[in-house]
C-alpha cells in the first residue's frame, strides 16, 4: 500500500509517471471485455432449467411433461419472471442458453484432448495372417 501511495503521489508530480500510468490503464481496458456484462449463473440456471425441462431425469421420466425447446424457453421466461419480478425476453435467454452450450462443449473438448506428452500409439503387429476372401489359396510359382 506504501508504494501504492507513493506511486500515486510521484504521478502527481512527474509527467512521466504520470503517462506511465494513463498508458498502464489503457492496457488494462484493451484486455478488458467490452459490451454488457454477463452473469454466468443466470446463464447456467437458464441452460440447466431448459435441459431439464427437455430431458427430465430417468427417475421421473413416465411422471413428467417433456417440452420441446422453444416451449421450454417461454416456460424459462415465466418461472423468471415470476422469480425476478421482470420478464426477460426469450432472445436473452436463447442466447444465454447458447453461451453455456458453446461452454460446457469447449470444457468437454478440452477434457477429451489428448497430451501432446503422451507417445503416439503404436500399429501392433498380430501372429495370425490377415484373411482375404479373394484368393485363399497362394499360387506357387516354379523357379526356372
Amino acid at each position: 500500500m506504501r508504494e501504492l501511495d507513493e506511486f500515486l503521489v510521484q504521478r502527481s508530480v512527474d509527467r512521466r509517471k504520470d503517462r506511465a500510468f494513463w498508458k498502464a490503464i489503457k492496457l488494462v481496458r484493451k484486455g478488458m471485455r467490452t459490451g454488457r456484462p454477463r452473469d454466468r449463473l443466470l446463464d447456467f440456471f437458464r441452460y440447466s432449467f431448459i435441459q431439464d425441462l427437455m430431458y427430465p431425469p430417468k427417475e421421473l421420466e413416465g411422471l413428467l411433461k417433456t417440452f420441446k425447446k422453444t416451449k421450454a424457453v417461454a416456460q424459462a421466461a415465466e418461472v423468471e419472471e415470476r422469480l425476478f419480478g421482470r420478464s426477460p425476453d426469450t432472445r436473452q435467454i436463447w442466447r444465454s442458453f447458447k453461451r453455456a452450450d458453446q461452454f460446457l462443449r469447449q470444457i468437454a473438448a478440452r477434457m477429451q484432448a489428448e497430451s501432446s506428452l503422451a507417445r503416439p500409439p503404436t500399429n501392433q503387429l498380430g501372429s495370425e495372417p490377415k484373411e482375404n476372401p479373394k484368393n485363399t489359396k497362394k499360387r506357387m510359382r516354379r523357379k526356372k
